[in-house]
């Protein structure tokens, strides 16, 4: 789906909406998808953003859905994104980074896809965005091989 029909999908959340454009979009467990957000839509957090940072949510929460339709597992990236994004909303801060700097978002989209172990500590410790989000640390996440080559000169 275009990443239009996922804006215009999340907009009436949570009464309207329907799983079939999660299931045109990607996602294998589109009804899933569709309780997930729902569930998201209506808790406690989403419903206590100020009327800024709710506009802020509604163009973040689209685009990260957009690519998590992107990655090669649909349906855990977005069981990523919605787990990063309950643990930052009292954060409005990173909502803001996340809506003005379109690099930021791809950065984190990028490492939420690739790996279950880092976006458990990101939700875990979302202070840890701040690293990840440095604009001073620029282009693509390093391969695994790069990492270690990274780590043997730190040792060396």
């Amino acid at each position: 789906a275009a990443p239009d029909a996922l804006a215009s999908y999340w907009r009436v959340l949570p009464g309207g909406g329907s799983a079939e454009v999660l299931a045109e979009a990607g996602f294998a467990d589109a009804a899933g998808a569709d309780q997930s957000l729902r569930e998201f839509a209506q808790s406690l957090g989403v419903k206590s953003l100020s009327d800024n940072a709710r506009a802020r949510l509604d163009r973040v929460l689209p685009a990260l859905l957009h690519a998590a339709t992107r990655s090669p597992q649909p349906d855990a990236a977005l069981r990523r994104v919605l787990g990063l994004l309950q643990s930052i909303l009292r954060r409005t801060s990173y909502l803001a980074l996340l809506d003005e700097q379109p690099s930021a978002l791809t950065r984190l989209d990028n490492v939420l896809a690739r790996s279950a172990l880092l976006s458990e500590r990101l939700v875990a410790f979302p202070l840890l965005l701040d690293e990840l989000l440095d604009t001073r640390v620029a282009g693509p996440m390093p391969g695994a091989q790069e990492m270690q080559d990274a780590c043997s000169a730190a040792l060396a």
